[in-house]
């Protein structure tokens, strides 16, 4: 049985490599960029999506697609024991937010961000914000390695990561609240601007039907 175990293949891209390094920092500031777009176009009813932003989050589908292949042959952890197997980490991502990654990105990468009906999609990104937290844990284990002998460098290292993790967090979320409070003053713009509208078209109806008597 050992010897079978021993035959089955490994992962293609260690835990701890590089690349790996590189990657989460890649995959982080992309989350950060969708933590900050989706919010900030549905709030303002895809004004600037139409005209600014729809190539930003073309690029940004293109690498959340490349994630998905990523995961499929990278090692990971599961209740603190790290997988190395290729099938037993292809297995692990396929039951846990495989579909949640697709449904966020297929629908708008087959129409080319050109349609905003499937755009709330996006919006269970925020359910892989794991992978946030995952860099800046990656970016401590690196800075530990480092400094393995000096104590106090890798304490005031974990420190700032941990400051600039929570100053993320805080960012993300403060610019969420200023969202919702944006969307809700642009309905309700447009809520008086259509009844506006209305009190203008039906003042015309009666102008022209020629019973209109203005006050004075």
């Amino acid at each position: 049985m050992n010897a079978a175990k021993e035959q089955r293949r490994l992962c293609f891209i260690k835990y701890n490599s590089p690349f790996m390094l590189f990657w989460e920092f890649v995959v982080a500031a992309t989350f950060i960029f969708t933590f900050f777009l989706a919010p900030l176009n549905m709030a303002t009813v895809f004004r600037p999506y139409q005209t600014d932003f729809r190539n930003v989050e073309f690029v940004i589908d293109v690498v959340i697609i490349i994630d998905i292949c990523v995961n499929f042959i990278s090692e990971t952890v599961k209740d603190v024991e790290l997988v190395i197997y290729l099938k037993d980490a292809a297995l692990l991502y396929l039951k846990s937010y495989f579909l949640i990654d697709l449904a966020s990105i297929l629908p708008n990468i087959i129409m080319l961000e050109s349609s905003t009906a499937t755009y709330p999609l996006k919006l269970l990104r925020f359910i892989r914000i794991q992978r946030f937290f995952k860099f800046f844990q990656s970016l401590e284990n690196l800075v530990s390695n480092i400094f393995q002998d000096n104590n106090s460098w890798k304490e005031r290292g974990r420190r700032v990561i941990m400051f600039l993790n929570l100053m993320t967090l805080v960012y993300l979320c403060l610019h969420a609240y200023a969202c919702v409070w944006l969307y809700l003053g642009l309905t309700d713009e447009v809520h008086l601007f259509k009844e506006q509208i209305h009190e203008v078209n039906a003042q015309n109806k009666i102008i022209a039907a020629g019973s209109y008597n203005p006050k004075e």
